[in-house]
C-alpha cells in the first residue's frame, strides 16, 4: 500500500472557506479555498477487473459496511429534498435490518471467511441470474450514471470538469474521469441518449442532468 495526495481549489464561498481554508504562500493566501485529499492507494494492479475499477459497487458497499452505505444515502436523499436519484435502496435496508453488514459481520451482498476473504454470494442472492444483463450492459451503466452525476456537479458549480476527472481518478481508483469516460462513449450526444434509454426503462435514478442536455 502507499499514500498520495494532491491539492484541489474549490468554489470560493464562505462555508468552503470556514472548512478547508486557504493556503498560505509567498504572496498571501490563496485565491480560492484548498481541499488536500490524501489516498491509500493499492500499489498493484486491478486487471482482473475487466473495466478498470477496482471493484465492484457490492463489494465496494460490503467493505465500507452496509449500515453506513445505508445511513449516507438516507443523510443524502434528505440533504436534497428527496431526489428520486438519491432514494435509498430498499435491499440496502433489508440488509441493516437482519444485521447483515457486509464483510465485518461476515456476510452482506457476498459471505466471507473470518480473515475477510470472499466466499461467494450471500444468502437471497444468485452468482448469475439468468435474467440479468451483460457484462458490458452494467459496466455502462455504473459508467452512464457516474458520468451523468459528474454533469450534475459541472452545473452546479462544484468544480471543473479537469478537477471533476482528477477527483474519481484519485479519490475513487476509476481508471479514467467521468468526462473522460464520456469522450470514449461517443461524447454528450451518446451520453444523453443512453441516460434517456435506460431512464425510460429504469425510472429517475438515470434522469440526464440540466447541464449534460444543455451541452448536447
Amino acid at each position: 500500500m502507499a499514500l498520495d495526495g494532491t491539492t484541489e481549489a474549490v468554489p470560493d464561498t464562505p462555508a468552503n472557506a470556514a472548512a478547508f481554508g486557504r493556503q498560505q504562500g509567498p504572496r498571501g493566501a490563496s485565491a480560492f479555498p484548498q481541499v488536500r485529499g490524501v489516498y491509500l492507494t493499492e500499489c498493484g494492479t486491478h486487471a482482473i477487473v475487466d473495466a478498470g475499477f477496482p471493484m465492484g459497487p457490492f463489494a465496494l458497499m460490503d467493505l465500507i459496511g452496509i449500515d453506513v452505505n445505508l445511513a449516507v444515502a438516507t443523510s443524502l436523499y434528505e440533504r436534497f429534498d428527496r431526489e428520486p436519484r438519491f432514494q435509498p435502496s430498499a435491499t440496502q435496508a433489508r440488509l441493516a435490518e437482519e444485521g447483515r453488514f457486509g464483510r465485518k459481520a461476515g456476510e452482506g451482498f457476498y459471505r466471507y471467511a473470518a480473515d475477510g476473504a470472499p466466499l461467494g454470494p450471500g444468502r437471497g442472492f444468485q452468482r448469475r441470474p439468468a435474467s440479468a444483463p451483460g457484462a458490458a450492459a452494467i459496466v455502462e451503466r455504473i459508467v452512464l450514471a457516474v458520468v451523468n452525476e459528474a454533469y450534475f456537479a459541472l452545473g452546479e458549480r462544484v468544480a471543473t470538469r479537469a478537477d471533476i476527472d482528477l477527483a474519481l481518478r484519485l479519490g475513487a481508483g476509476h481508471p479514467r474521469g467521468p468526462f473522460e469516460q464520456a469522450k470514449l462513449l461517443g461524447g454528450r450526444s451518446a451520453v444523453l441518449s443512453g441516460l434517456e434509454a435506460l431512464s425510460e426503462r429504469l425510472g429517475p435514478r438515470f434522469t440526464p442532468a440540466p447541464a449534460l442536455i444543455a451541452a448536447s
